[in-house]
């Protein structure tokens, strides 16, 4: 159930000992009813920030990807119309280009700039650019939005990482060919995993920690989940692939001759 190496393994200051018992690709399966995590600390942006996290939907309307607790109007959302959606009491933005497939791995990166234009990036390019919108932005939630589970998040999401400023001159960096990366070119504010690093039942409450890989101590605790929520997935590569294949244009007569 357990197995703590206390090795080289351990990262962070303070270290942060892994559960070694979990198999290394792994992320949370969400249930979509009652499944979500709490963070410590809101996480809260008044001026540019940007959001990035890997999702594979098993419902792609009306699920919450980001939430508060307190302020039910903050979210971060796939609308009923499978469009990606942010709002705050200031903030209400809609972005129609940026649509999601069930049972298949895609990347959101969601930025604000200092003069509160958004862009949406999904699987490393840019679909939608919106007017300005000034306002905060505030969640303590992955999964789910205030209160009740009517909107929580239905599938498996991995890596959440957020930055309080404007990431999209590093979408490739942050988007590193379809595979979570392993370390950023600007560290993150907050920086959620939802891998093997997170450990079960630490305090004997049941549920699981969450560490906040980006050393800032804002780590979350789940509710609703049990051991079984990390689950194995191909999100991640092992050696010896990488993250490079051919791509043949017919048109061109492209091919490889064997010898």
């Amino acid at each position: 159930v357990a197995f703590y190496p206390l090795g080289d393994n351990s990262s962070g200051n303070p270290l942060t000992q892994p559960n070694e018992a979990v198999e290394d690709a792994s992320v949370f399966d969400f249930d979509g009813n009652g499944d979500f995590i709490t963070l410590n600390n809101i996480q809260s942006f008044s001026q540019e920030f940007s959001i990035s996290m890997w999702i594979n939907p098993d419902d792609n309307t009306d699920v919450n990807l980001l939430g508060n607790s307190s302020v039910i109007a903050n979210f971060l959302f796939i609308n009923a119309s499978n469009q990606l959606q942010i709002a705050s009491p200031d903030i209400a933005t809609t972005f129609t280009n940026t649509t999601f497939s069930t049972g298949s791995w895609q990347h959101i990166l969601l930025t604000r700039d200092s003069s509160n234009v958004f862009k949406a990036y999904k699987n490393g390019n840019l679909t939608d650019t919106s007017s300005a919108d000034a306002g905060s932005f505030a969640f303590n939630q992955i999964g789910r939005y205030g209160s009740v589970n009517t909107f929580d998040f239905d599938g498996e999401i991995s890596n959440v990482a957020v930055w309080n400023s404007d990431q999209s001159s590093e979408i490739s960096n942050i988007y590193n060919s379809g595979v979570p990366a392993t370390t950023y070119t600007n560290t993150p504010t907050a920086w959620y995993k939802l891998d093997q690093s997170a450990n079960w039942d630490v305090s004997g409450s049941g549920y699981w920690d969450v560490p906040d890989a980006s050393g800032n101590g804002n780590d979350g605790i789940s509710s609703g989940m049990t051991s079984a929520n990390l689950v194995l997935t191909d999100l991640t590569r092992n050696l010896p692939y990488d993250s490079y294949s051919f791509n043949f244009d017919a048109a061109s007569g492209d091919y490889i001759q064997t010898t």
